[in-house]
């Protein structure tokens, strides 16, 4: 304040030209916060977005890369963020897909309901077979289909057929169980009963996409229990979340994450800011309220075994 007044001789050109610079930075503000004048140079997100990953996998070991949404086409992304390509993920992972394996994880309920996701009268079968044609097609890899959530007592006949179904075109298929009070009680999640229960999936490559785009299919469970699995005999292994919305370093009333927000509330989801994050760096970073549950499940999930992932913040398990 000491400063303006140097350079005025009466306060009522001091307070003119403070109006003035305060409406100067609020129309600063309004023009950070519109979608229109938001620009991704999609070249150096893609550069940067790849040399993330690299990063981590280098720094890892094997990493176990949840994939939020689609893993080809992001069109959400495509119709909230301007000038995001819709392909962009298909840009980010072609030229890593010589360190790719794929985790393809669906639920089993799925089956037993033969869920039409596709909306135009194909059986989920069907459906599947064309997602992973796609996946195979993309990335030259076959995926592996790993069926969560079974319920061995009530579904294990058609699951097994379904398995079979997909065996026969030479995909690997895996089984993983329901675990009582997941994703609460980890002592259960450990246990006999637990992931110890499930099918350990040898895998042979170190760059993991853990993919499907709906919700509900277990592909976070997918890593935890992979990563345990693999702890046990001695095979180093990590987390990481790959999304592109919200956009973190938007503030959180941005268009484009309260346009986010508007796609995902009637899910249980909500945007926040990321306290642990802000308190470490002084940046405001938006993650979702289901990013901080992973979080603290991640951190529990370090207490009782080995495995130590040195996140100290949601934010810091994605890569956005």
């Amino acid at each position: 304040m000491l400063y303006f007044w140097l350079f005025f001789d009466n306060e009522k050109d001091f307070d003119y030209t403070m109006c003035v610079l305060i409406l100067f930075c609020f129309l600063k503000i309004m023009e950070i916060n519109s979608v229109e004048n938001f620009k991704l140079d999609v070249d150096k997100y893609i550069q940067t977005t790849r040399d993330e990953i690299l990063a981590r996998l280098e720094k890892f070991g094997r990493l176990y890369l949840e994939i939020e949404g689609e893993s080809v086409k992001n069109v959400e992304a495509s119709e909230l963020i301007p000038g995001f390509p819709v392909d962009a993920n298909k840009m980010i992972f072609q030229e890593l897909k010589d360190k790719i394996e794929i985790l393809f994880c669906i639920n089993a309920d799925d089956i037993i309901k033969d869920t039409d996701f596709a909306m135009k009268d194909v059986s989920f079968a069907e459906y599947l077979e064309t997602r992973l044609m796609v996946i195979e097609r993309t990335f030259g890899t076959k995926p592996v289909l790993v069926i969560n959530n079974i319920d061995i007592a009530n579904m294990f006949d058609l699951v097994l057929n379904f398995e079979r179904r997909f065996q026969k075109k030479q995909y690997r298929v895996f089984e993983r169980y329901k675990i009582l009070w997941y994703p609460y009680n980890m002592k259960s999640m450990l246990s006999e009963n637990g992931f110890e229960e499930d099918d350990h999936i040898p895998l042979f490559k170190n760059l993991v996409l853990v993919i499907w785009p709906n919700g509900n299919c277990g592909k976070f469970s997918t890593c935890l229990g992979q990563m345990y699995l693999d702890s046990n005999i001695w095979i180093k292994s990590w987390y990481a979340k790959f999304s592109v919305l919200p956009v973190a370093n938007l503030p959180i009333d941005h268009p484009i994450n309260v346009a986010y927000w508007e796609k995902i509330k009637d899910s249980g989801r909500e945007l926040l800011i990321d306290e642990n994050y802000k308190q470490k760096t002084w940046n405001d970073f938006v993650i979702t309220n289901k990013d901080q549950e992973n979080f603290e499940i991640l951190k529990s999930l370090e207490k009782e075994t080995e495995i130590s992932l040195g996140y100290e913040s949601a934010s810091e398990m994605v890569i956005n």
